[in-house]
């Protein structure tokens, strides 16, 4: 009997780079039943690249205009006949020239060269120096840099329709903001047939609050114009739905909360690999997860745990990012360096996971967090803060995990303090893991995933 035939679908997304929203994507890409996915990125890059399904088809939407690719091929051919044409017409010129320009005259045109790059700078030097501390982007230069972003948005929008077109998908599935702007864009102005869901994996209105006025303006007035736009909106937890139902003037009835895939059972199994760089058994071991970014709040992590001097706690961080440097001299200068521990980026996370007492998430902002799920799924007790909705619909109030205010450092500690001592409490959490996970499993959430991306509504 002939299998059922598959409906073929364009994901889209930035980079297959270490983020929960880029996880995600995977394991729908992988394990998609009734959908034939095609993968279009905007760079072909990312570690979780070599994650993906080889039978997957993974195309770059090209930042160049196609005309002007031909033009560059075209160039190629003819390159040493241009060559030679070019550096004759340089002789000419130079020599044409050479009285004119004396020493003062280059000195002075040098300078204005100069004067003019210095006004259009759009990162100050000293915010690239290293040690640097980052800073939202704002000020007037860098809105200089919104008309050539705008026209870049509009081209990646024409170049996703010509490739839905030529891949013969009539649905595009696209994740984080710039590229869900793309692809409603892409309906919008240059394919009006085209179905487009998007997927929303954090609070926007927190989010932005971190943020300069230029991602301000640029996101929030984006998700305004073009949001609601969209054929579906998938939220991966209430509160986002809530959000932008509230701000961002999405109709509640585009919106379909789909909670991020847990693969329960590929995690245990991967969890299982042997540990090969080994600690004492003494005392407790804490892990947190994710990128070194500023919004997972790493710094507030480390002094918790230096407030913790009284109890033998270690801090195991797996995850990479632009905060690691700042992040070792925090706990160089607290005098850490002993009891926090950077194990970088990590293929599988989970085997770690599998022999920490506690797994904490100290963020500012999340959405639905998933590496949360995955310590659930490994029955590692967990403190999380209260930093989302999604970590209620994950924790409930407590009941699954601990959750403490954010923002509070003495609150995180004493938060880690409780799980590790408290060992009715802990084994209490681990019992009540599995079935609380189950909910969020692969199966079931691809399954609506495919229900809400095909038209038909979350069953």
């Amino acid at each position: 009997m002939t299998p059922p035939a598959r409906t073929k679908v364009l994901f889209f997304a930035p980079t297959l780079e270490m983020g929960g929203a880029e996880r995600v994507i995977v394991e729908y890409v992988n394990h998609a039943v009734r959908i034939e996915p095609v993968l279009a990125l905007q760079y072909k890059r990312g570690p979780l690249l070599a994650e993906i399904d080889p039978r997957t088809k993974i195309v770059r939407i090209e930042k160049k205009p196609r005309s002007l690719s031909r033009l560059h091929r075209w160039a190629r051919r003819h390159r040493r006949r241009m060559r030679v044409r070019t550096r004759a017409c340089s002789r000419a010129i130079r020599e044409h020239i050479k009285g004119y320009m004396t020493e003062e005259r280059i000195a002075a045109i040098q300078e204005w060269e100069f004067a003019v790059r210095d006004f259009l700078r759009l990162t100050p030097p000293d915010a690239a120096a290293e040690g640097a501390e980052w800073a939202p982007r704002s000020g007037w230069r860098v809105w200089l840099d919104l008309p050539s972003w705008t026209l870049f948005l509009f081209h990646q929008a024409r170049m996703l329709a010509e490739e839905s077109r030529e891949r013969g998908a009539d649905t595009i599935v696209s994740f984080l903001p710039f590229t869900n702007a793309i692809a409603v864009l892409a309906k919008v102005r240059y394919r009006r047939d085209l179905r487009v869901v998007i997927n929303v994996h954090s609070n926007k209105s927190r989010l932005l609050a971190t943020l300069g006025s230029y991602e301000r303006f640029c996101i929030g007035n984006a998700m305004k114009l073009l949001y609601h736009r969209a054929d579906s909106v998938i939220a991966v937890s209430g509160g986002i739905r809530d959000d932008l139902v509230a701000r961002y003037r999405v109709p509640a009835e585009l919106i379909e909360v789909v909670h991020n895939p847990v693969p329960v059972e590929r995690i245990q199994e991967r969890s299982a690999e042997i540990v090969t760089d080994c600690f004492s058994q003494e005392g407790y071991t804490v892990i947190a997860v994710g990128r070194l970014v500023r919004l997972k709040a790493y710094d507030r992590l480390i002094e918790a745990i230096a407030a913790l001097d009284d109890l033998p706690v270690r801090l195991l961080i797996i995850g990479d990012g632009p905060e690691r440097d700042r992040l070792r001299r925090q706990a160089a200068d607290a005098g850490l360096s002993e009891r926090v521990h950077f194990f970088g980026y990590q293929k599988n996370p989970w085997k770690y996971m599998r022999m920490a007492d506690a797994l904490v998430l100290a963020s500012d902002v999340e959405g639905l967090p998933n590496v949360i799920g995955e310590a659930l799924a490994l029955q590692v007790p967990v403190v999380a803060t209260d930093c989302c909705r999604g970590v209620s619909e994950y924790l409930g109030d407590s009941e699954y995990g601990l959750v403490v205010p954010p923002g509070d450092a003495a609150a995180l500690a004493a938060g880690i303090r409780t799980v590790l001592t408290d060992r009715a409490m802990s084994e209490g959490f681990r019992a009540r893991a599995a079935a609380r996970i189950a909910r969020f499993d692969l199966a079931p959430t691809v399954r609506q995933f495919e229900s809400v991306v095909l038209g038909e509504g979350a069953p």
